[in-house]
């Protein structure tokens, strides 16, 4: 490494305020039912994202894979809606799932269209509260999510983020559990 690269390195990037940011307040809200709202008014703005938070999450499954699987088959058809013809309904009205895993909960998502809202929301609390369960293909499910496993195992980020948790949290906390394909 020449003098000049080695001298640019050990000078310390400048550490500046982040400056100001103008967000909306956030309103707290609770339903009939006691589940709670934490909305961000944004009216003015074409899209918006619905999150709902189910307990459980890494740390309280028996085995990493469950609660992971159980994402991915809440994507796979409701009572009302088979899989097929829920996922056309979400694309046709341009919202995406959006689905998440963290250690106490676990996130499933809808980005939309204010517009399609109508149409797009009664389908994440019929994935939510109604899931067709026993007509799923579970062998698919299980064969996608071996597949996406796979291919995390080759990533160096994965990799890393793996080790760090087995360091931090030590090699038998629920959090260091991982799949395995």
């Amino acid at each position: 490494m020449s003098e000049k690269e080695w001298s640019w390195r050990a000078v310390p990037p400048p550490v500046t305020g982040f400056g100001v940011l103008n967000m909306p307040p956030m309103e707290d809200r609770e339903l009939a039912s006691g589940a709670k709202l934490h909305v961000l008014n944004q009216g003015q703005l074409d899209v918006c994202r619905v999150c709902c938070l189910v307990p459980g999450g890494i740390a309280e499954a028996e085995n990493a894979v469950l609660p992971r699987l159980l994402l991915s088959m809440f994507q796979e058809g409701t009572c009302a809606h088979p899989g097929v013809k829920l996922a056309e309904t979400i694309e046709f009205d341009g919202a995406s799932v959006q689905t998440g895993l963290y250690p106490h909960y676990m996130l499933v998502g809808i980005n939309m269209l204010n517009s399609k809202a109508d149409k797009v929301i009664p389908l994440l609390k019929e994935m939510l509260f109604t899931p067709e369960l026993a007509s799923i293909p579970f062998e698919t499910c299980i064969d996608r999510l071996a597949q996406s496993v796979e291919l995390m195992e080759k990533r160096v980020e994965y990799m890393a983020s793996k080790a760090l948790t087995r360091l931090s949290a030590g090699p038998d906390h629920p959090l260091a559990r991982t799949m395995s394909s």
